[in-house]
């Protein structure tokens, strides 16, 4: 495996400046159940010759995360997860939601967000103050509910909002909701010269959101219309990689060999694997080594710090964590919102 090139260095803007850096915090913003012969070659393989065991069926979180940022006011959400009227979702995706079997228990996003001010008020987020949502692409179970955010600004790829532009209700046919009318919409074009795409790591096209190096789109194509990732900088030489679908399960990035992904859950097969090949790369030359899970206030399973080990010291090296939007395992591995994953993590 060709080892990648390292991420953006923290100096890129201003080597007099500190880094500009973020925090990063995931939600479970519902969750779902997929089919393995959506995620894995090898089973879509079996379900096609109806094998014993190709039916397998796995529950996920729906992730989405807080991106805040530490040198301005400026918080945004990447992804929202599922929305909490699933009645108002296509009517054909209404029609596969009892296969998905969506489990909204703690609430949406916006609720998951509120309901923090009980437990950790000065860690909580506002939705009606949240300047941002960024979205990696237009399926139902990442775009959420964008009411609930009436006052952020929305960042989606360029041909994912031509897809939602095009879709439900002007086209009852549609797997895609119209984002609502009369929203600041900002779409994401790789192909703008203006926006000055640079590669990040081994992807060929990012670009700096805020222009300060915190934060990187990904161009990520393959699962659908105008896929992208954020990478987001806790430390200097820190990032966290929002991978969102890129692909379903760890298995198709961390494995040695990763198990291949399924044809049936790609826009673009071919560019989606590559896309996943460049994501192992990643992983297995930046991956860090140990997560420290912080102490979640009001105890829960991410109570015992003590137990997790703390970054290795004198580890200068450019480290980046991916994370999955449907990554069961990490939920066992990270600071969870309202705690944040930032420079003492990883």
């Amino acid at each position: 495996m060709t080892p990648p090139p390292p991420p953006p260095p923290a100096g890129n803007h201003s080597p007099h400046q500190p880094a500009a850096l973020v925090t990063v915090a995931p939600l479970v913003a519902g969750t779902l159940s997929l089919a393995d012969a959506e995620i894995f070659a090898d089973t879509a393989n079996a379900a096609r010759a109806s094998l014993p065991g190709a039916d397998a069926r796995r529950r996920v979180p729906s992730l989405a995360f807080v991106v805040r940022s530490r040198a301005r006011p400026w918080t945004a959400l990447f992804d929202l997860g599922i929305r909490k009227d699933l009645t108002a979702y296509p009517p054909a995706v209404c029609a596969e939601l009892p296969d998905f079997a969506c489990d909204l228990a703690a609430g949406d996003a916006a609720d998951v967000l509120r309901a923090a001010s009980s437990v950790a008020p000065a860690k909580a987020v506002d939705p009606d103050k949240v300047d941002a949502v960024i979205l990696s692409h237009m399926h139902f179970d990442h775009v959420g509910d964008v009411t609930r955010f009436p006052n952020a600004a929305i960042y989606a790829a360029r041909d994912a909002c031509s897809a939602a532009a095009s879709g439900f209700p002007a086209n009852a046919r549609s797997n895609y909701l119209q984002l609502p009318s009369g929203r600041d919409v900002r779409p994401v074009d790789f192909d703008d010269d203006a926006v000055a795409a640079q590669p990040f790591c081994n992807f060929p096209r990012s670009v700096d959101l805020l222009g300060d190096g915190s934060v990187y789109l990904l161009e990520t194509p393959g699962h659908a219309a105008g896929h992208l990732a954020a990478a987001c900088r806790v430390a200097p030489n820190r990032f966290v990689l929002l991978a969102a679908d890129c692909c379903h399960a760890r298995a198709c990035y961390a494995d040695a060999p990763p198990r291949m992904l399924s044809p049936f859950n790609y826009v673009d097969l071919a560019r989606a694997q590559d896309t996943v090949n460049r994501l192992a790369a990643i992983n297995h030359t930046y991956g860090p080594s140990v997560i420290r899970r912080h102490h979640k206030e009001g105890g829960g399973k991410h109570a015992a710090a003590a137990a997790a080990a703390a970054p290795p010291a004198g580890d200068d090296e450019p480290r980046v964590l991916i994370i999955l939007a449907h990554e069961t395992e990490r939920l066992d591995e990270i600071p969870v919102y309202p705690d944040v994953i930032d420079d003492t993590t990883f």
